[in-house]
């Protein structure tokens, strides 16, 4: 079991590399619209955001799924220089889209994704190279 969990992870490590490339120049973008809320998830310059934003009863924000991709040449980075944003992730409330009154989001790096999920193949490895170099020894 543990050698399918070790190849899981790294074909989702590769998955998020291959969007973190994609994010690069393409963005992405996935909404649910509610009455009175919208949750989007989107991948947009190397990393990815869930965000659920909140607006006044009757703002008619309409119901239903929404898709929306393309090619964007720059962005407006929402996020500030900060210990975080080196790292690659963060999580905050506020309103995150234009009109919100409320809400809150959650953004992380694709390199970020990447990495913890390599953590897992990367120990497996480790340690089967310790077991390796014990053996050797006795």
């Amino acid at each position: 079991m543990g050698k399918l969990f070790t190849w899981v992870c790294i074909t989702l490590a590769l998955c998020a590399m291959a969007m973190w490339y994609r994010s690069l120049s393409f963005a992405d973008r996935a909404d649910w619209r509610g009455k009175d809320q919208i949750v989007s998830v989107r991948s947009i310059y190397g990393r990815l955001q869930f965000s659920a934003s909140f607006f006044p009863p009757g703002a008619g924000q309409g119901a239903g799924w929404g898709y929306r991709g393309g090619y964007f040449r720059t962005v407006q980075d929402r996020w500030e220089p900060s210990l975080w944003k080196t790292v690659g992730f963060e999580v905050g409330t506020g309103a995150y889209e234009t009109g919100a009154t409320g809400g809150m989001w959650l953004r992380a790096k694709w390199y970020f994704i990447a990495a913890v999920f390599m953590i897992l193949p990367a120990l497996r490895g480790l340690l089967g190279l310790r077991r390796r170099l014990r053996e050797d020894i006795e």
